[in-house]
């Protein structure tokens, strides 16, 4: 029996298989406020592969929690209905990129919210697993965000803990928009440092805060792995926005027992 598994890795990074690289997409996320005329953009697909590549596109649901990346069968803030590509695949020399163009048109009565879908680029062919019957298609995507009626992020941070020597930040998002915030943290001990973390500007340290939903961050620190029991105060700021324009500081206890 033949079976087919479509392997994922999403947010536009080249695909790995085998000893090559397939197809790459850019932008990774797309977030865009819908005017009257809805919103369009261009996503380019590029082929890293040293052979002719077939690739389609297609959207989905998606959601974030906890365990990161979901996708759904449906949700009431699917974008797929609204979209259109063009074209809808493309065949790609070695090392060609090509541009897909999308629109997305929403009617007056289209309630305010915000409209999310993960687009994916598919390779046409499966490529069979050595030794076997299974064929597998990888796939990456793409994220659209697209906000109608002025809808906007509204974080909040709730708590922080220590499990497993890991500091973890917990962050609510109570508006109907998603946020991707950067995190510049300090954390202290009896008015001392003992860890922090001021890159807050690098794009992979975002982390998707879905609307209406929470997740939890965990901060990256070797110090953090070996914190004595004792109390502590991370100290710090959420950033997110295209140009960093929403700020929310925070200042939360910090309790390690053994």
């Amino acid at each position: 029996m033949k079976t087919t598994i479509k392997t994922m890795l999403f947010l536009g990074s080249l695909f790995f298989l085998g000893n090559s690289y397939a197809l790459g997409v850019s932008p990774i996320v797309i977030q865009s406020d819908a005017t009257n005329e809805g919103v369009s953009g261009v996503i380019t697909v590029t082929n890293a592969e040293s052979t002719e590549q077939e690739a389609k596109l297609y959207s989905m649901p998606f959601t974030y929690n906890d365990k990161g990346f979901e996708a759904l069968k449906s949700s009431p803030n699917d974008l797929s209905s609204y979209l259109v590509f063009s074209p809808k695949s493309v065949t790609l020399k070695p090392n060609e990129s090509r541009q897909i163009r999308f629109n997305a048109r929403f009617l007056p009565s289209t309630a305010a919210g915000e409209y999310r879908a993960m687009v994916f680029v598919e390779q046409a062919a499966a490529e069979k697993s050595a030794g076997s019957a299974t064929s597998i298609i990888p796939r990456i995507g793409s994220a659209i965000y697209v906000r109608v009626g002025g809808v906007k992020a509204e974080l909040a941070v709730q708590s922080t803990s220590y499990k497993d020597k890991k500091v973890l930040l917990a962050v609510t998002n109570a508006g109907k928009a998603s946020a991707r915030p950067r995190m510049e943290w300090t954390l202290e001990q009896a008015g001392k440092t003992v860890a922090t973390n001021a890159a807050h500007k690098t794009a992979f340290d975002a982390i998707t805060v879905i609307a209406e939903g929470k997740r939890t961050i965990e901060l990256n620190d070797d110090a953090l792995s070996k914190l004595a029991a004792g109390n502590y105060q991370l100290i710090g700021t959420l950033f997110w926005g295209e140009h960093d324009e929403n700020t929310l500081k925070f200042d939360q206890p910090l309790v390690v027992g053994h």
